[in-house]
């Protein structure tokens, strides 16, 4: 039996990743990985697109989403195998996205006051995902106000720095019921940052 080479949490520029859906694929075949999940924040808008490149670069992939929870810590919540076109999944995930959208017209609103005006349009965003911290600190990065993206993150877009918006958070437990809803596998994301006991 073949072992399998495997990434289970890759983001692409449907959320705050820097490649393609396409480009993560192909990227990860030519490091020999025979097995990948894309587990975009709160959207599965780069899983087609991934899926056909994984079709042709012969690779599995598996469709997964990370769903943001939580109340006061963040609480990342990875769902494995998530259908597509699924009307109830498609509705809550276009509820976050708005709910994104409105934070990143906030932490704008904010950095414009501060002297850092940004256009919406100077951050991109594939169609049909999401808009976060990390391309709103690219953008930055481009324009010159921030040396680079963790320094924009450590003086401006951090928890209790000038520019933060706090998201407004579906507890873990909403979040890991709608997956087993779906048939999809819940798993916690990066529990090592978590700081939990253990």
């Amino acid at each position: 039996m073949t072992e399998l080479q495997t990434d289970l949490h890759i983001h692409t520029t449907a959320s705050d990743g820097v490649l393609a859906p396409s480009q993560v694929v192909f990227r990860a075949k030519e490091r020999g990985l025979t097995c990948l999940a894309v587990s975009d924040h709160d959207t599965i808008a780069g899983v087609a697109e991934a899926q056909r490149a994984a079709a042709q670069a012969g690779i599995i992939l598996i469709p997964a989403v990370e769903l943001s929870t939580g109340g006061e810590q963040e609480i990342h919540i990875l769902g494995y195998g998530v259908p597509q076109g699924d009307a109830r999944l498609e509705a809550f995930l276009n509820r976050m996205a708005q709910e994104r959208m409105t934070r990143a017209d906030r932490m704008l609103e904010k950095l414009a006051a501060l002297g850092m005006p940004l256009d919406q349009a100077e951050i991109p965003v594939k169609s049909g995902g999401v808009i976060g911290r990390p391309q709103i600190a690219r953008a930055m990065l481009a324009r010159g106000y921030a040396a680079s993206v963790q320094e924009a993150f450590d003086r401006y877009l951090g928890k209790g720095c000038p520019a933060y918006v706090p998201r407004k958070m579906l507890e873990p437990s909403k979040a890991i019921a709608l997956l087993r809803s779906l048939r999809a596998v819940p798993v916690l994301a990066h529990p090592g940052l978590l700081g939990w006991p253990g």
